[in-house]
């Protein structure tokens, strides 16, 4: 019994270390994703931003960041295969916004945060996104979009709406012509969807080509997005009721090592 015991041990610990040597080669091993994301490796690299755990925190940190948060969830998706063409990472805060269409800083005072995952896949011979998103103690929320535009660059509108997932008759419209969730959503009180922390609401949507919002300045395609999104110049904005033009925001960042 002993000796079947020890067998079974030893057979776990060397499944264990399969499992481990797999994972860390699809974290550090860059899928280009040929169609139509063309010659574009976006799973390898990165610059490293950093954040508290909060995601109230603006600060830079080279490469750490992204061994911290990201490389456990990037080496995971990426060994599942769940994330052929790679992995995106954005913390969400009030301190991060920017006035609308300007460069000015407009840092909000909220206890609002949350963190978006923007995964890269294929399917049905299309270069699909993922877009998994935490929102923690807002109230008044009722949409959320990607937007185009670096870290310290406001651009109204969106580009990919995240929730509610419909296209705008008229993205370049005031903001009450856009979808909103209504009634708008008290994460604080609603508790949770997908996640597990207490006044937390995750959802998850996948978007396509035939949801690019094409508006004047923003980007063209669908080819152009993913690569705007590998140059950092994408942004999570999360809208309220209080903050018509966003409360929280992040920029994505490629998970690297």
């Amino acid at each position: 019994m002993r000796r079947l015991i020890r067998l079974l041990a030893l057979s776990l610990l060397s499944l264990a270390l399969i499992l481990s040597t797999a994972t860390l080669a699809a974290a550090q091993t860059g899928v280009s994703v040929q169609a139509p994301f063309t010659n574009v490796n976006v799973a390898a690299g990165g610059v490293g931003v950093g954040g508290s755990s909060n995601g109230n925190d603006n600060k830079t940190q080279d490469g750490g960041w992204h061994r911290g948060r990201c490389m456990p969830h990037h080496a995971w998706w990426m060994a599942l295969g769940r994330c052929p063409g790679g992995l995106f990472y954005a913390d969400l805060s009030g301190k991060k916004m920017i006035a609308p269409n300007s460069t000015t800083p407009a840092p909000i005072d909220t206890p609002a945060g949350g963190r978006a995952w923007v995964c890269v896949i294929q399917e049905g011979g299309e270069t699909k996104i993922v877009t998994r998103l935490t929102l923690c103690d807002i109230k008044g929320y009722v949409a959320s979009h990607h937007h185009f535009g670096g870290a310290d660059r406001d651009f109204p509108p969106p580009i990919v709406a995240i929730e509610p997932a419909q296209k705008p008759s008229d993205p370049t419209g005031p903001l009450s012509a856009l979808p909103m969730l209504s009634p708008p959503v008290d994460v604080s009180s609603v508790g949770q969807h997908l996640s597990r922390k207490k006044g937390c609401r995750t959802v998850e949507v996948t978007s396509g080509p035939q949801d690019l919002i094409v508006v004047p300045g923003g980007p063209q395609s669908w080819d152009e997005l993913l690569k705007a999104a590998v140059a950092g110049d994408v942004y999570v904005n999360a809208h309220t009721t209080a903050h018509p033009t966003g409360e929280i925001r992040g920029n994505l960042e490629r998970c690297g090592v």
